[in-house]
């Protein structure tokens, strides 16, 4: 007998789950005949401002050129400095690096991956170093940092927050947005994200009107600061077709969270405390959109090969540090820099949690994870 396969994305069941509408939004769009600008594009930013509580909204081309951009607007160059954390997707030092400034890192709590308070204060009170012009907040798995806690080192030290957000559409903390907390916020909008696109898209979110101004500006102009000047950016704008599937798919946004979020409970209940895995942990006051559920496994290439042989698809988030990734290697970082980082990265791993999971589904996963573990520990 065939074992079920369970994938880790599955686009053709949201295909499906919405085909007919989103042909007529398409078909909106052609009637129209603006395909990179017009009423589409406006009405998503506006939309999209109103749900996270901003009072701008920037759409471009993906989450990529939406980081680059916010840079490029603030005038971010040589030698100024940003900050992050190391575990997060290379898409965030391509950004940083393609606008023109210095990429540093600081390590991670090791239960959550988000970046270590503590050792952002340390870092920022060493006078040997450079105060960063700005700190990036990533918002891993689609769970907010400590946003209070950043806000008042910034205040004391000075620099600008801005936030990762690519991952947490609908995600929160003490009630505020995820994309709310710093002076702009990054998103992406590509299929595999909670509120997809049916290809690349992103967004720039802001309260302030002059930098919105300028995101603008240069996303029209395709272009944005960087080392040598300027570099040329093809694929800042959004397309209309994709603001117009995203304006059909916000609505469901809080339904499609609210499903993940009782996969994850189910999850949360069969594995904390097996002594062989923990979930990764959710911090106090925080409402994760649960766009990845991750569990913390020491031997996780065999259970990711265990449960390839079960017919249970996963996924690793992110197996190379940044400070080790080899397309980062003239940083000048090596191993040891940051073992939290380096441990974190060793031993996630991925489950399914897909909206559509049957019960079956989930209880297959759940039953694969601990048959693996009671054959191992």
């Amino acid at each position: 007998m065939a074992k079920p396969l369970i994938l880790f994305h599955d686009f053709h069941a949201r295909a499906r789950a919405d085909k007919a509408a989103v042909l007529d939004a398409v078909a909106r769009v052609l009637e129209a005949g603006a395909y990179m600008s017009g009423d589409e594009v406006e009405a998503l930013e506006v939309e999209f401002a109103t749900y996270l509580g901003v009072s701008e909204c920037v759409a471009v081309g993906s989450g990529t050129c939406a980081l680059t951009l916010i840079l490029g607007a603030m005038g971010a160059r040589r030698p100024d400095t940003v900050i992050t954390s190391p575990n997060a997707s290379p898409v965030v030092a391509d950004a940083v690096l393609q606008a023109g400034p210095r990429l540093d890192f600081v390590d991670v709590e090791p239960a959550t991956g988000l970046m270590d308070l503590n050792r952002l204060e340390d870092r920022l009170k060493d006078p040997s170093l450079a105060r960063p012009l700005a700190v990036v907040a990533v918002h891993l798995y689609g769970q907010c940092m400590d946003m209070e806690g950043l806000a008042s080192l910034a205040s004391k030290h000075e620099f600008v927050i801005l936030e990762d957000a690519r991952q947490a559409h609908g995600s929160g903390r003490r009630g505020r947005e995820a994309g709310s907390f710093g002076f702009a916020a990054a998103f992406s909008f590509s299929p595999e994200m909670n509120l997809g696109a049916i290809g690349q898209a992103g967004m720039v979110a802001t309260c302030d009107p002059l930098l919105a101004k300028a995101v603008r500006q240069l996303r029209d102009m395709g272009l944005a600061v960087g080392n040598e000047g300027r570099v040329e950016m093809g694929d800042a704008q959004m397309d209309a077709v994709q603001a117009a599937v995203l304006r059909l798919r916000l609505p469901g946004l809080d339904a499609v969270n609210e499903r993940r979020g009782a996969v994850a409970a189910v999850y949360d209940s069969a594995f904390r405390g097996t002594g062989f895995t923990e979930p990764v942990e959710i911090l106090p006051h925080n409402q994760p959109n649960r766009h990845l559920y991750a569990i913390l496994v020491p031997d996780r290439d065999d259970m990711r090969a265990y449960l390839d042989e079960q017919g249970v698809c996963t996924g690793v988030h992110y197996p190379v540090p940044l400070h080790l990734h080899p397309r980062f290697r003239r940083l000048g970082f090596s191993r040891g820099d940051f073992p939290r980082a380096e441990r974190f990265a060793l031993t996630t791993l991925s489950l399914p949690i897909r909206p559509e999971l049957t019960q079956d589904q989930i209880e297959h996963v759940i039953d694969c994870v601990r048959s693996f573990g009671g054959s191992m520990y």
